[in-house]
Order: structure tokens, then C-alpha cells, then sequence
């Protein structure tokens, strides 16, 4: 076979078993479903209440601006309703709820909304003004009859719905009431109470800010205001919500999910450096995979790194020198094939930071040393059994992926052990892997742990012994 001799071989020092490798993972949990009213329903099955917040957000999020603390002091979810009707998603949420505040007046919930309620039996009680601000003096008001307020957070009502936003959680966890205003002054009494004002200059003045001897909590834009707030109030966080910095709907409803755990607005270009070392990071509503994934890739990029006592690590600089892994495959009588492609396994393995022991070790498992024998043969230039995305039976041909050269071939399955392992920067945008899906990111640090993952039981522990056999020449 001819092949392309591109690359220079490799001659790495052999290491110990036990190499560096990224922090886990981190745990992630997605909070999506088919239209924003069931995004709601499904926050709200996370909680236990008999009382519900119904907000209609269809034309404007400015009522639902205020809902947040409301949500706090009376451990009601908010659930989302159309202005003359309530969407199956949310009435399904209603059934065994005794009280419900709507928001606004009749301009933004009707009259038939709350006639529907209360012929099911459920108590209706409505909180709005003339306009949003108003309903946000409205909600404060009910929120101090429900419990002893500390705390308000003002915010601009018209330029501020991001920052609004960005408290909410605060709001929900501590029943603070969120007032709206104007940005320059406020009716609303703030004596005796802590003062909190959400955004920059921009948004809220520094007259106002003087004027009620609030706490100024804002930066230049909608992220670094939203990090603000999360140095402010979730010093020691290890677990996040995240939603879409702009489709603010999603972050609303959220919320009142976010009480020990602060919920952050993100996009593409957004900072995640805050994310880094996170535990768990939860999705809500139609944050796009890309960002979302963003977010779990600075999760697992902690600066601290885990020695590995329990196997070898698939992330590690080589295990083993070209050489001996040439020597070991001559051992076990491999092809001639296998001969000519064992530089191209051995070096696209170390150009990539996956250990080549490991590479060369799985191609001689999955290809008997490239004798083959199985439903592949050297056609397919498969160094392991890779499938098609759309994937299909261990016996199926067509299920399997033909690539156009074993250099590619190696390449997809060193991306594809690459992303098991949680390598920075991946996912990759563009892969040769057929199956780079996100939700492998990061599931596999150690070649042990590839049983059960990559294939079945006792598939890593095989690969491990091979390794070491080949470690030993």
C-alpha cells in the first residue's frame, strides 16, 4: 500500500501511569422544552408550590420585570399566558393551585383569564398599574405583606430589562422587590431599607443613586452587571444557571429556579471565565448548543489538574516511545498494513495531546493489527470502528464510515478520543469525527473508563493492558 509519508516520527520518553490530566467535567442538566410556555411548566415541575404567578410576555417582559421577588416571598413559580387565553402548558401546571397573582391590568392579561381561573375554583388576585413601573409599586406593596423587607433593587424600566434580569435571581431567592424607574428618581419609598441600584450610568443616575443612598451594582454592559451581582451575592457559586443574554424570556422564568444557585447571562462573545471549575451548569430555554457548550468547556478547564491514580489517562503526553510501540507490533505479527500506518497513528496521536500508546493500541483492537476479518476491511480506512452519525447495528457496513485516507481516518479517531476526554477547545467546529457530538464532552478521562462508553464492559481494561504491554518493550 502506498501511503503518504508526511510526517517525521516521534521519539517520546516513556511516563508514569499516573499523568496530569484537566479537572472532570462538569455535571450539565438542559431545561428546554417545545415553546417557552412549556420552559416555564418544566421550571416549575422543579419546585413545590399552591400558589402560581401568571405574566404574559407575549409583546413586552416589562410586568414580568417585577415578578421575580414575588416569586420569592410567596414560592410561586412564574408561569407564562397568553393575553386572552391560558396555553395547555401552563393550565397543566395549575391543577392543584389554590391562589394566583396576574400581573399586569386587562390590557395584558384579560378579564377571561381570570374568569377561567376562578371557575376552576382557584383564587385570583391581580397586581398592576398604569403602567410598568406602577405595577412594579403593585407587586412590592403585595411582597410586604408577605414578609418583612429588607432589601429593594432599582432598576431602569424602560433601558434596564437585562439588569432587571440580572437581579432576579437575587430577587427570587431573597423576596426582594425589583422597582422599576425611570432612571432619575423614584416614588417609591426606599427609607429603612438596603438599597441596591442595578446598572451603570447609562441606565440608573448618579443622582438617583445618591438620592436614595443606594448600593451601585453595575457595569458597562448587561455581562459585567450581571458578574457584579454574582460577586456580590454568590461569592462561593459552583453551580450555574445559565440562558441567552438577549432572549430574556428564558432568564424570567428561570429565575425562580436560581436561589442557590445564580443564573448568568450569556452569548458568543460573552466572558465564562466565571464558569471555570463549575460543578454543574443548567441550561434554560433556547440557548444555542455552541454557547452552552462554551460554558461547560471553561467549566472543565480548572487551572488545577488531577492525578489519575485509578488507570492511564487518554489526555497525556506518550506513554510510550515509537519505537517500542513498532517493537510490540512486530510481537504480535501485525500486518504489513498496520506497519505502514503506525507512524501516521503514532504521530497525529501526539500533535493532538492523546497519548499514542493508547491510539496504537485501539486501532491493533478493533482492526486485529489491520488483518481485519470483521464487517470492515482496509477500504474503509476505519482505524476503530468509527460509525456514521446516523450510527446503526455493529454488523451493518453502511453504518459505518468510509474515509477518503487513513490519515483522515486516524485523525477522526484521535478527535473522537480527544473529545471523550474533554480536550480545551472542543467540540471542534469542523472534525473529521463523524460523531463529534457535544454531549460526549468530557465523559471519559481515563482509558478504563471507555467501558460502557465507547464500547462495553471491559473494553477500557483490555485497551489498558495492551498499553502496558506495549509500555514494557
Amino acid at each position: 500500500m502506498n501511503l503518504k509519508k508526511t510526517m517525521t516520527i516521534c521519539l517520546a520518553s516513556t511516563m508514569a501511569a499516573g499523568s496530569l490530566v484537566p479537572a472532570m467535567a462538569a455535571e450539565k442538566e438542559i431545561i428546554e422544552g417545545k415553546n417557552i410556555y412549556e420552559t416555564a411548566g418544566l421550571i416549575a415541575d422543579k419546585q413545590n408550590y399552591s400558589t402560581a404567578i401568571l405574566v404574559n410576555l407575549d409583546n413586552s417582559i416589562a410586568d414580568g420585570l417585577s415578578a421575580s421577588g414575588l416569586s420569592g416571598a410567596a414560592n410561586a413559580p412564574i408561569l407564562l399566558t397568553k393575553k386572552d387565553s391560558i396555553p395547555t402548558e401552563t393550565m397543566q401546571r395549575l391543577k392543584n393551585v389554590n391562589k394566583v397573582y396576574i400581573i399586569g391590568l386587562e390590557a395584558a392579561v384579560s378579564k377571561s383569564v381570570e374568569n377561567t381561573l376562578k371557575d376552576k375554583g382557584i383564587s385570583v388576585e391581580r397586581l398592576g398599574g398604569s403602567d410598568r413601573n406602577n405595577t412594579s409599586y403593585s407587586v412590592a406593596n403585595k411582597i410586604s405583606q408577605l414578609k418583612n423587607i429588607t432589601s429593594i433593587a432599582l432598576t431602569n424600566g424602560v433601558k434596564g430589562e437585562a439588569d432587571s434580569i440580572s437581579i432576579a435571581s437575587t430577587a427570587a431567592r431573597d423576596g426582594m422587590p425589583v422597582i422599576l424607574t425611570n432612571g432619575k428618581n423614584v416614588e417609591y419609598n426606599t427609607k429603612n431599607v438596603t438599597t441596591y441600584a442595578i446598572g451603570g450610568t447609562s441606565v440608573i443616575s448618579d443622582k438617583l443613586v445618591k438620592s436614595t443612598n443606594a448600593i451601585r451594582l453595575g457595569g458597562s454592559d448587561r455581562y459585567k452587571t450581571n458578574k457584579i451581582i454574582l460577586d456580590k451575592f454568590y461569592p462561593n457559586a459552583k453551580e450555574y444557571y445559565v440562558a441567552d443574554g438577549y432572549d430574556l424570556k428564558n432568564a424570567l422564568v428561570g429565575s425562580t429556579l436560581a436561589k442557590d444557585a445564580p443564573l448568568m447571562l450569556v452569548s458568543k462573545g460573552s466572558d465564562k471565565s466565571v464558569f471555570k471549575g463549575a460543578n454543574k451548569i443548567s441550561k434554560i430555554g433556547t440557548l444555542s448548543s455552541s454557547i452552552f457548550e462554551d460554558c461547560l468547556r471553561r467549566a472543565s478547564s480548572s487551572s488545577s489538574s488531577t492525578n489519575v491514580s485509578s488507570g492511564l489517562s487518554i489526555l497525556s503526553k506518550p506513554t510510550s516511545t515509537y519505537e517500542q510501540c513498532k517493537k510490540w507490533a512486530e510481537s504480535k505479527n501485525a500486518s504489513d498494513l498496520f506497519m505502514e500506518i503506525l507512524p501516521i497513528l503514532y504521530n497525529t496521536a501526539v500533535e493532538n495531546g492523546v497519548d499514542p500508546t493508547l491510539v496504537v493500541a485501539q486501532c491493533a483492537k478493533e482492526t486485529g493489527y489491520c488483518k481485519f476479518g470483521g464487517v470492515l476491511d482496509a477500504s474503509f480506512k476505519n482505524p476503530c470502528g468509527l460509525k456514521t452519525p446516523g450510527g446503526g447495528g455493529d454488523k451493518d457496513k453502511n453504518a459505518h464510515t468510509r474515509f477518503d485516507s487513513w490519515e483522515d481516518g486516524v485523525l477522526a479517531q484521535v478527535q473522537h478520543l480527544a473529545l471523550y476526554a474533554g480536550k480545551e477547545g472542543y467540540p471542534l467546529s469542523n472534525p473529521k469525527d463523524p460523531r463529534h457530538f457535544a454531549d460526549l464532552f468530557g465523559k471519559c478521562k481515563t482509558v478504563k473508563s471507555l467501558s460502557n462508553n465507547w464500547a462495553g464492559s471491559g473494553y477500557g481494561e483490555d485497551l489498558e493492558k495492551m498499553m502496558k504491554d506495549i509500555m514494557s518493550k
